[in-house]
């Protein structure tokens, strides 16, 4: 794999891919895919980037190859008695800010194939080198799906989803404009963002996971998760270096912030408030629904102020920096949902079935004879089964 992202990379770094100028780029991607036989399962809209669904036959080969089988593991181990299938969205961009067009003619590959060289400056490996570790993935299985013999094997519990995002380097605005649709027909339990690492990061050039960006967090807390953490099982996976997979959060943005923000404000947030309208009426009950219904209509608002800037904005152009208005108040609303959902409270404890309440979350504030007991636990956890259903339905 490492040989094939290689060579894909040194194909790509000759590309130049100023934002809103990626359409070559795209265009080698699509061949790459093509290359790959997997056209078919591709679709690209010049609004959001390129779309792809692994087929089985390709995800079928990380559990028949041994090889491939022992990075796979730790996704699956621990996923499959709970859950009948596992997704995983891999996400790199394909626009960059750094580079010139004579870096790009130079890059070139070393005498041993595995380092690339830029003689004459930058040529955009923010986020090339995403694309290239992606692809080197997509042949590496394409390879080891026609050395294995899959025939009498079932269809794998994994499905694996790829996308190449445009204009992240700008605001994210290819993130923020895939459509719903898509996310829910993948349903993904893990989505990886594959970045560039800077120099200008507190880890130095040190690979490392982020768990945070502009104050909003990537990954709710791990008492609330229902699968194993993801950076768990990066440093896992990545343990065969071996070397530890360092975590930081980082001021500055990424497609990351998009996943995480859209799915709390656009499927949590409003399925919490419909729970919340099946429970029976009380103090504790309409002030909450205040608050969740204020977050919304600011993330609302926030969003489609974004959403117009860019409308009327050339391609290239950043229109807000994350530090002024109306984005800067999008992730802050963002962080503030991420806590109004995640971060336990008191709630009164005959809006709540205790059963679906872990112990070590609930307990009572006051003793069984006072007129109202409150339980301390997230706000999330009152619509566990009806979030799934919801989510289904977009």
């Amino acid at each position: 794999m490492a040989t094939a992202a290689a060579a894909y990379l040194a194909t790509l770094a000759s590309i130049p891919n100023p934002t809103g100028g990626e359409q070559v780029l795209v265009g080698a991607l699509l061949a790459a895919l093509d290359n790959l036989g997997l056209a078919d399962h591709a679709s690209y809209d010049p609004d959001h980037g390129v779309w792809l669904r692994v087929p089985s036959r390709l995800v079928g080969s990380l559990l028949a190859c041994p090889d491939l089988a022992t990075w796979a593991a730790p996704f699956l181990a621990d996923l499959t008695p709970r859950a009948s299938r596992v997704s995983v969205l891999l996400v790199a961009h394909t626009d960059s800010d750094v580079l010139t067009k004579a870096g790009c003619r130079a890059a070139r590959l070393d005498d041993d194939g595995t380092r690339l060289e830029l003689p004459r400056g930058e040529a955009g490996l923010d986020d090339k080198t995403g694309l290239a570790a992606i692809l080197g993935l997509l042949a590496g299985l394409s390879e080891a799906s026609e050395a294995c013999d899959l025939s009498s094997r079932r269809s794998p519990p994994l499905r694996l989803f790829v996308l190449f995002s445009m204009y992240e380097e700008v605001g994210q605005t290819g993130a923020m404009n895939l459509p719903d649709t898509l996310l829910a027909s993948g349903r993904p339990n893990y989505t990886i963002v594959i970045d560039r690492m800077s120099n200008r990061h507190p880890l130095g050039t040190r690979r490392h996971a982020v768990t945070e960006y502009c104050g909003v967090p990537l990954l709710p807390p791990f008492e609330l998760c229902i699968h194993p953490p993801l950076v768990d099982l990066l440093g896992i996976a990545y343990a065969s270096a071996p070397l530890e997979l360092p975590t930081c959060p980082s001021k500055y943005c990424s497609d990351a912030i998009e996943f995480r923000g859209r799915f709390d404000a656009e499927i949590v947030l409003p399925a919490l408030c419909d729970a919340l309208a099946d429970l029976p009426a009380s103090r504790w009950l309409r002030k909450t629904c205040d608050a969740a219904n204020k977050l919304a209509r600011v993330y609302r608002k926030s969003t489609a102020a974004m959403r117009r800037l860019v409308a009327d904005a050339p391609r290239d152009v950043r229109v807000c920096s994350y530090r002024r208005k109306p984005r800067s108040t999008r992730y802050a609303t963002l962080a503030a949902i991420y806590d109004f959902l995640y971060l336990p409270r008191d709630i009164p404890s005959r809006h709540v079935c205790l059963s679906d309440l872990s112990s070590s979350s609930s307990s009572s504030s006051s003793s069984s004879s006072a007129p109202s007991p409150r339980i301390k636990a997230p706000l999330y956890r009152l619509l566990s089964r009806k979030l799934q259903t919801h989510a289904r339905k977009l």
